[in-house]
C-alpha cells in the first residue's frame, strides 16, 4: 500500500468518525426535551382544568338564569350578565384548545364546541324570530346561540334597562325568552360536558402517549392547532375582519365580539394572555408553570423562545394602549387599533416561519390567508 493510499484511508476514517460522532451528539439533542413531560403538563394543568372551569362557569350561569326567571328583577339581570361576563373570560382561556376551523383536535375535532359557544357576530333578527315561533334547532344554526345570543337578550335586546326587564315580564312572550336562555345554557353544558368526558375517560391517555414529532402527533396538533387559532380567531375575527383587513378596507365594526356588553377588549387581551400562558406551560387559574413549547423551543433556539413570549406581551402592551371605546376605535381605524393589529401580525409570522422551523415541524392545515 502507497503512503498517498494510506493517507486516503486515515482522511476517510477520520471523517466518518466525525459524521458519526456529529450524527450522535444531533440525536442526542433531540432525545433530551422530555415531550412526554410537556404533553402532560398541557393535559392535567392546561387543557382539562381549563374546560372544567368553563362547565363551572356555565353552571353558575345557569343557576343565574333560573333565579331570574323565578323573578325577573334589575337585581337578578345583574347577575346573569355577572356570570355570563365570567363565562366568557373563562371561555377565551379553554378555546385555544380547540384549534382553528381547519386545525381541530381531538375532542374538539368532532364536538365543535366553538360552534355552540361562541359564534359572533349574533343574529339578532333570527333570535327574536326564533322566540317568536318557538322554533328553532341550535344543532342547525350557530348564530342563534351561545355567549354572544345571551348577551343580546340581557344587553341589546331594548333601549335599556327597564325595556329589557319589561320583555322577561309583561311582554306576552316573557316566558319564551326565558325559555330561549335556559335553552341555549342547556345545549353549552350538554357539548361541553361530552368534550371533558371524552378528555378524561380516552382521550388525556391518547395525547400524553403520542410523543412523536410527525404530523399526527400531539405535539404537531398542538401547534398546528395553536397557530391557526391565533391567526384566525383572535388575529382576525377579534380584530383584523372588523377592521377591515381582509375585505380591501371595508370596516365591519359591528362584528366584533360582545358588541352589547362592550367587553371585545377585555376578552381580546384575554385571549391573547392564554395564548402566552399555554406557550409558557402556565396552569389554569395558577401561577405555577410546568414543561412547555416554549421549554421545547428553547431547547433548539433559546433566544427565539425568548423572543416570542416577547411578542405576545407586546400585543397585550399594544391592546391596553386601546383607549375609550374599542368599537369607535375600529369604526375609525385609528391608530391605536393598527398597531396593535401589526403587532399580531408579527406573532402570527412568528409560529408559522420560526416556531415550525425551530421544531422541525410543517403547517398541516389550509392557509388561506397568504401571510
Amino acid at each position: 500500500m502507497t503512503k498517498f493510499k494510506l493517507i486516503i484511508i486515515l482522511v476517510f476514517t477520520v471523517f466518518l468518525q466525525a459524521c458519526s460522532s456529529s450524527d450522535t451528539e444531533s440525536s442526542a439533542s433531540e432525545n433530551t426535551f422530555d415531550r412526554a413531560a410537556m404533553l402532560v403538563n398541557t393535559a392535567d394543568n392546561l387543557i382539562i382544568p381549563a374546560f372544567e372551569g368553563f362547565e363551572a362557569k356555565i353552571t353558575k350561569l345557569e343557576v343565574s338564569a333560573t333565579a331570574f326567571k323565578t323573578a325577573a328583577t334589575q337585581e337578578n339581570l345583574e347577575d346573569v350578565r355577572k356570570t355570563l361576563h365570567l363565562a366568557y373570560i373563562t371561555w377565551q382561556q379553554a378555546a385555544i384548545f380547540e384549534g382553528g376551523n381547519n386545525s381541530r383536535w381531538g375532542p374538539s375535532a368532532n364536538l365543535l364546541l366553538r360552534r355552540y359557544v361562541n359564534t359572533y357576530p349574533t343574529k339578532a333578527n333570527n333570535i327574536e324570530t326564533a322566540i317568536l315561533s318557538n322554533t328553532y334547532n341550535f344543532e342547525v344554526d350557530f348564530t342563534i346561540q351561545g355567549l354572544p345570543a345571551i348577551e343580546y337578550l340581557v344587553y341589546g335586546s331594548a333601549s335599556d334597562d327597564a325595556a329589557i326587564l319589561n320583555l322577561f315580564t309583561n311582554d306576552s312572550n316573557a316566558a319564551d325568552r326565558h325559555k330561549y336562555i335556559m335553552a341555549i345554557i342547556t345545549i353549552m353544558k350538554e357539548k361541553t360536558g361530552n368534550l371533558l368526558n371524552t378528555w378524561k375517560t380516552s382521550y388525556r391517555d391518547t395525547f400524553v402517549a403520542s410523543t412523536g414529532t410527525g404530523v399526527n402527533s400531539s405535539t404537531s396538533k398542538l401547534l398546528n392547532g395553536y397557530s391557526e387559532y391565533y391567526e384566525q380567531q383572535i388575529r382576525k375575527q377579534k380584530l383584523g375582519g372588523p377592521l377591515g383587513k381582509f375585505t380591501q378596507g371595508t370596516i365591519y365594526a359591528n362584528d366584533i365580539e360582545s358588541i352589547y356588553a362592550k367587553q371585545s377588549k377585555k376578552y381580546l387581551i384575554v385571549a391573547n394572555q392564554a395564548a402566552l400562558d399555554f406557550y409558557e406551560g402556565k396552569a389554569f387559574a395558577s401561577s405555577s408553570k410546568g414543561l412547555s413549547l416554549k421549554d421545547y423551543i428553547a431547547s433548539k433556539e433559546a433566544q427565539l423562545a425568548l423572543d416570542f413570549s416577547i411578542k405576545l406581551k407586546g400585543v397585550n402592551t399594544a391592546l391596553n394602549a386601546i383607549s375609550g371605546d374599542y368599537h369607535q376605535h375600529i369604526s375609525k381605524s385609528t391608530t391605536e387599533v393598527n398597531t396593535a393589529y401589526d403587532a399580531m401580525q408579527s406573532v402570527v409570522a412568528s409560529i408559522k416561519v420560526d416556531l415550525f422551523a425551530a421544531i422541525g415541524n410543517s403547517i398541516s392545515y389550509q392557509d388561506t390567508d397568504g401571510d
